[in-house]
Formats: C-alpha cells, structure tokens, sequence
C-alpha cells in the first residue's frame, strides 16, 4: 500500500500565535470605521479605551472604564449605576453583528473576556486556511506545505509566519536521503527566515529555523542564541518544536530534550508523529525498549507510515535482534515519496547483509545487490548535477549518508566515514546527531569517525556558553 504522506502535524506543530499589536491596531480602525460604529460614537469610545488600555498593559476595569470613558466620579460604585454593563452588553452585540455579516472573513477576530479584548485570528479567512494547511504538511509533505505558503505569500508578501513555515519546510525535504540540492536548500531557508524576521522580529519560528541552520554548521553557541529568541518571543511554541528539541539532544542535553518529546506524545493527536518524534529521541538516547513501545502505539492506527517502518527496523537492530528487521524494512522499499525517492534502501541493504555471514546461502547475492546499488549511486553524485533527471523513470541521486550505509554493509569503513564526512561538511540536517545515532555503532571505534565527530565542536555538557539550555 503507498503511504499516506499526507498524514497531519497539527500537534507536533502548533497554530501561529496571536496577532501582533500592529495587526491590532489595525483590526480596531477597520471596526471604528463601519457604519454601526460610526452611529455609535460612546461605543467607539469605549472600544478604543478598553484596546490601547490592553495594548498599554494597562487592563481596564469596570471601575475604570466609567471614569475614563462615561465621566463617572472616583468614588462611583458599578453596583449602584449598570451604565458601563449595559455599554459592553451592546458593545458585544455590536461584534457579533459585524462578525456574523460584514467582517465574516476579517482577518482578525476580536471579542471580550469582562473587559479585557481578545484577540486571534480568523480560520475562514483565506490567508489563515492556507497557512494552517502549510503547517499541517510542512514536515510530512514539504512540496504541499510550499504550494500553501506560496498561496499565503500570495496575499501578503511578507507574511512572516508563512515565509518562516516555507524556511523550515525546506529543512525537512532532505531528511529521507533525496539529494534535493542541499545547498540552495539551505540558502533559500536563510533567506526567508531573515525576510521573516525583518517583517516580525519576535517571529518565533523563523528564530527557529536560524537556530536549526546554525545546528547543522555545528555553530552551538550561535545557535542557542536564536533558540533563546524563539523562546523569548513564544516560549510554549519553540519547547513545542522537535528542532529545539533535537538541539538540545545534540549539546548533550538529552533529559530535557525526552521530557519536551514526550509531553507532545503524551497529548490527544490524529496523526502518529508526535509518537514517532518521541520514538527517534528515545532510539537516539538508546532507550530502546520504550523507543519500541511509542512505534507500536503509533503503528495501532497508522501502520503504513514510511517512518514508523525504518524506525523500528533500527530499533530491534539496536535490541541485538538484527534478523527480525529486514523484513519490516522490507516493506518499506518499494514505497515512494510523491517525487518517486525510495526510502532508506541503503539502509535496508544494511540490514541484510548484518544478518547474513559470507557462508550463507544469500550471502553472494546480497553483496552483490549492495555492490551494484552503490555503483549506480556514486556515479550519480560524482556526475556533474545538471545531468540528475526528476523523470519517474530516472535513477534516484541520493545523499552521501544514505550510499554510507551501503558502504557500511560492504565492510568498506573508510568509504562510509568519508561520505558521511561529505554530509557533515555540507550541514546535511542528518548529521547534526552524528554523534549519536546507534546506526552507526560499527564505526565508532575507527579513529577517521572520531576525528569526524571531533570537527563538530559539540560543547561540553552543561557549557554556559550555549544560552538556550541554561
């Protein structure tokens, strides 16, 4: 069956936060300039109180209210003259007419809470429905989630949330292996986390995406600078996040990092990646017997992710139960991403030949598989790119990882730590945990792999000089 990557992440991915005091100001001009608003100069007024109050941080009361805006003495009580009640009972009428017809699709919702106004935005208007649907896709389906915040961009140019969703859908296109040009990738996700950033500086998510470029260059201090800001800017969203959390796992942090995962999997959720998110954290911690439990709660309802697959290949390998593996890897081989990228077959030619020994029946065969699947790709990624073709029918490129695992399954040590060196100079997402993926065990005794992980400057535990995880 192919799989559904169309599966959402509206937990693992939280809605954009409340709009901004500009966007405010703004929706209080549209309403103050309607004709309802216009016939009813006292409920301007108070509306206009009770929003700069708000946006002064100085929240109206009753008591207020009918000082500043109804002339009331300082020692008036509300509970002897109902003037300022019955003034928000038709100021709140007033909203819900005006929501109901003419500002059905205004951007930009606003009710009361007693005095205080609320704010958020409206899930009919155009521009809020694509960008919902460009975060519901942006890890799952990064070429939809871009056609969304195109849609959005569209609209407004420079929407910060939807140019920062589009920087960090681009992060996650070449997490399969799919060599998809990864340095105008990165390119293109630092130049639209910075116009993000000039259009909303407190922009939480583009500080994200700025955080994760700078943990894929292995730059850690730099980096826990702009997850400091995405936290000063949205403290709950960026802890939400799986790339703050992925960073903290890198600098050695790896409690937190598991308690953040683990409280997104532990929410209501309609779709397996919060539990999958929180499975890789484990299987990364080697915690594989609970890394195992997530996978099978995650696969109960949605067997056909192409993830939970690979996932729990790799944790019964790490379990020491390398023969159970190969079949469930197996089923993911002949699925494809929607661009036609096989999953992982590298990494399934691994597994293979671990459960194999050169007196076995299939060894022969299987190496040669693996001998030829490697050929075929090092002559794609040594051939000059322009020749690489998206036609279905073409060879797939793959990134330099993916051909390691090959090479790991060969016995050819020195060409898998040189590839995997290729990705780590590149900034390859992948390699940010270099350090701690257990696929790579066998290598971690040969001193060209600990010279790899030397050069990536990983700080030590506990270094002050990484800010976000003080």
């Amino acid at each position: 069956m192919p799989v559904d990557y169309s599966c959402g992440v509206s937990v693992q991915f939280p809605a954009d936060p409340e709009p901004n005091r500009l966007e405010k100001l703004n929706q209080l001009g549209r309403l103050l300039a309607t004709k309802p608003f216009r016939k009813s100069p006292k409920l301007s007024e108070l509306l206009t109180y009770l929003v700069e109050s708000d946006l002064a941080g100085t929240p109206a009361t009753q008591h207020l209210t009918g000082v500043v805006v109804f002339g009331r003495s300082n020692d008036w009580y509300p509970t002897d003259d109902n003037t300022v009640r019955e003034a928000m009972r038709r100021l709140r009428n007033l909203l819900t007419n005006y929501y109901a017809f003419e500002g059905l699709e205004d951007r930009v919702d606003l009710e009361f809470d007693e005095y205080k106004p609320v704010f958020s935005y409206n899930a009919r208007h155009p521009l809020e429905r694509e960008l919902r649907r460009g975060l519901r896709h942006i890890a799952t389906d990064p070429k939809l989630a871009f056609s969304h915040f195109d849609a959005v961009l569209s609209i407004d140019p420079k929407h910060a949330e939807a140019l920062a969703g589009r920087a960090e859908a681009a992060l996650w296109r070449p997490m399969t292996g799919n060599e998809v040009g990864l340095a105008a990738i990165l390119e293109a996700a630092e130049i639209q986390a910075r116009q993000a950033l000039e259009s909303d500086e407190k922009c939480w998510r583009a500080h994200v995406v700025n955080g994760a470029l700078l943990v894929c260059r292995c730059e850690w201090s730099k980096a826990g600078e702009h997850f400091d800001r995405a936290l000063a800017a949205s403290s709950d969203q960026t802890r939400a996040h799986p790339w703050y959390a992925a960073f903290l796992m890198a600098v050695g942090r790896t409690d937190e990092a598991l308690e953040l995962t683990k409280a997104k999997a532990s929410e209501p959720s309609d779709t397996p990646w919060p539990q999958l998110t929180y499975a890789a954290f484990l299987y990364a911690a080697r915690r594989f017997d609970e890394a195992k439990e997530e996978i099978r709660i995650a696969r109960q309802d949605y067997e056909d992710v192409w993830l939970s697959h690979v996932l729990w290949s790799c944790v019964l390998s790490g379990m020491g139960r390398d023969k159970s593996t190969v079949p469930l890897l197996g089923m993911s081989m002949p699925q494809q991403l929607q661009d036609g990228t096989p999953v992982y077959t590298g990494l399934c030619l691994l597994e293979t030949m671990k459960r194999l020994d050169p007196s076995h029946a299939d060894y022969s065969a299987a190496r040669r598989a693996a001998e030829k699947w490697l050929k075929k790709k090092l002559f794609l990624w040594q051939s000059y790119p322009s020749r690489k073709s998206f036609s279905p029918f073409a060879e797939i490129r793959v990134s330099p990882f993916h051909m390691a695992f090959a090479c790991m399954a060969l016995g050819d040590q020195e060409k898998a730590i040189q590839l995997l060196g290729e990705d780590r100079e590149r900034g390859h997402p992948v390699m940010a945990w270099l350090h701690l993926w257990p696929v790579f065990d066998s290598l971690r005794q040969d001193l060209r792999f600990q010279g790899l992980i030397r050069r990536m400057n990983l700080p030590p535990q506990g270094s002050a000089s990484v800010t976000a995880t003080r």
